[in-house]
């Protein structure tokens, strides 16, 4: 385990919308997170609904602004926001960081057949698991989190999409 201690500008919460004003009066606060490096979320702190919901609402308010819509982040706001690496997008962070995860497996173990039950990397097998489903479910039409180029990432990659296919071709 490894502390983080961090100390963040945390704007007057007494303002109808919890949106960061520079002009507004802010207080320092330190925060001291204990993580896990082997946990995914080793680097955010875990159980602050506030900060997460503010998370949210600058990730809302982003899309809005590459739209052209209303917004209340401008551009410095997302200079600040970028310089500090915020995530706009942790979907798409954790699908990558999967991705690279199997990239990692098929260079030890020469496939993408991935376990379900992967000791060594249980969240890999279930994060495998789920990439089957939701191709099933692009395939036959229906609402689902893969894209055509995740797809294309995963097939160029070597993805077994039906494992039961692979293992009946193994006994041939």
């Amino acid at each position: 385990l490894r502390q983080i201690t961090t100390t963040v500008n945390i704007p007057n919460t007494n303002h109808r919308h919890h949106d960061f004003h520079p002009s507004s009066s802010s207080s320092s606060t330190t925060t001291t997170t204990t993580t896990n490096p082997s946990s995914s979320n080793s680097e955010q702190p875990q159980n602050n609904g506030r900060l997460q919901t503010w998370m949210a609402r600058q990730r809302r308010e982003y899309s809005k602004y590459q739209k052209g819509e209303k917004s209340s982040l401008t551009k410095e706001r997302i200079q600040l926001l970028n310089s500090i690496h915020f995530d706009w997008d942790p979907l798409d962070t954790k699908w990558n960081q999967r991705f690279r995860e199997l990239i990692d497996y098929k260079e030890e173990f020469g496939n993408c057949i991935v376990p379900l039950q992967y000791k060594k990397n249980p969240k890999l097998g279930n994060w495998i698991n789920t990439q089957r489903r939701q191709y099933k479910l692009f395939q036959d039409g229906k609402k689902s989190g893969l894209t055509k180029d995740r797809i294309k990432q995963l097939n160029d990659l070597g993805m077994v999409w039906r494992r039961w296919e692979f293992e009946s071709n193994q006994w041939e």
